[in-house]
């Protein structure tokens, strides 16, 4: 039977918090959702902020092509890119050795001063 009320693999949602802009990604990163991460970090390069904040902090899966994506994007930063992982998140992260090509967080209140954040867009891919 087709639910026809899916949950969705990934969901992203960018916002402004504290002078940096914030990509929160919730759900599973891998194969095919990677590209709804990818096309969120790209929109939000291209007006070439000062901070880029990944906040992984609800993403309950990590794959290696979402690590590509990260890195990718991390390239285009103009500082290191800052993360905040979930520790299934930070597990690839670190047995990649890739965490060493960004700034890791506890949580996103340590990144971003708490100031009144401003929804920007939010996309979700359908598993």
């Amino acid at each position: 039977m087709h639910d026809p009320y899916p949950i969705p693999l990934l969901a992203v949602n960018i916002h402004t918090a504290g002078g940096a802009i914030v990509v929160t990604a919730t759900g599973e990163i891998d194969l095919n959702s990677a590209p709804v991460l990818e096309r969120a970090l790209r929109e939000v390069l291209a007006q070439h902020p000062e901070t880029v904040v990944v906040d992984l902090s609800a993403v309950s899966f990590l794959g290696t092509t979402g690590i590509a994506v990260l890195l990718t994007a991390a390239q285009s930063c103009r500082q290191p890119m800052r993360l905040v992982p979930s520790y299934p998140a930070r597990r690839p992260l670190e047995v990649t050795g890739a965490a060493q090509l960004f700034i890791l967080y506890e949580n996103l209140d340590l990144v971003t001063e708490p100031t009144r954040n401003q929804a920007i867009r939010t996309s979700v891919i359908e598993s």
